[in-house]
């Protein structure tokens, strides 16, 4: 039994302290499920990131390389991106799906994950697509022309990037969970975030900044076997399939860690979802005993 409370009123810091205290209970059975399942797309993900650095890297040396080979496989590399970024979105959806309906479980399988996440993923990468016309490019523009605000651009970046990791995820699960349609969970999305919105802007915040430095703490040692070749003075093209090689492998050690540094920002945003399901379901009882006085 996990003894793990899925709807109840939440504030600042219950949004977190939950997050946390879910994987004390899961941690062990989610990530090993995690990278059973998600593991050979991670492998494909850091082969193909590994063969685009050296391929623009070659472009860019000798200008020998195709412009439509750089454009294709530019495409294929965002694309792969877009397609690694929605699928890391649907595991932690289709686990806490699993320990709702099961909570005196702790030890779900990944072939039970998997068929959860088959029964989203259509949905989910829909959401994905719609959403780089109607969210993604629109941000962008914005960001970019308020980047060019001195000081005032810096922190507009910075609001911006947190209130849209906040207002896409909690539109991709109404959409995904309540089944709502697109733009009917873009509306039901803005008033969720609006009630109590500081405290759920500042916890999602705050765990881009645990992630952003567990990150950089753990990523600072392939940094320093970069900067230690680099000084000294080995040539990278003189050992080109070994460099290869550990290229790929650094790489990989870097999604893996990313993505699964992720998953705590998709709990944390699960958390703020599910409080505002408690909150529905209070007011209903309410109604309903409202209505038992009045007969």
């Amino acid at each position: 039994m996990s003894n793990f409370t899925f709807y109840k009123k939440r504030n600042f810091n219950a949004y977190i302290n939950d997050t946390f205290s879910f994987f004390k209970i899961y941690a062990k059975n989610f990530f090993t499920n995690y990278l059973v399942i998600n593991g050979a797309i991670m492998i494909a993900f850091g082969l193909i990131l590994n063969f685009s650095i050296i391929y623009f890297t070659g472009f860019w040396n000798s200008g020998i390389t195709s412009f439509g080979g750089v454009f294709f496989l530019s495409f294929i590399l965002l694309a792969f991106i877009l397609f690694f970024f929605l699928l890391i979105q649907c595991y932690p959806i289709a686990y806490l799906e699993l320990a709702e309906k099961e909570p005196h479980r702790t030890n779900f399988t990944a072939k039970e994950i998997f068929s959860s996440i088959q029964k989203m993923l259509g949905k989910v990468f829909l959401f994905g697509i719609i959403s780089i016309f109607i969210i993604y490019i629109p941000y962008i523009i914005i960001y970019v022309l308020i980047s060019f605000i001195p000081i005032l651009g810096f922190f507009g970046g910075i609001f911006l990037s947190i209130l849209s990791t906040l207002f896409i995820t909690q539109a991709t699960l109404l959409f995904v969970k309540d089944k709502m349609g697109y733009f009917d969970a873009l509306g039901k999305a803005k008033d969720l975030i609006s009630v109590n919105f500081w405290e759920k802007w500042g916890a999602t915040a705050i765990m881009n900044l645990i992630i952003y430095t567990f990150t950089i703490i753990v990523l600072i040692f392939p940094v320093i076997i970069i900067v230690f070749g680099a000084l000294s003075g080995v040539e990278l093209e003189n050992i080109g399939f070994l460099w290869g090689i550990v290229g790929f492998i650094m790489i990989l050690f870097i999604v893996i860690i990313i993505s699964i540094a992720a998953n705590f920002q998709v709990f944390l945003q699960l958390m703020i979802y599910l409080s505002e399901k408690e909150d529905k379901r209070i007011n209903e009882i309410d109604l309903i005993g409202q209505d038992n006085e009045v007969k």
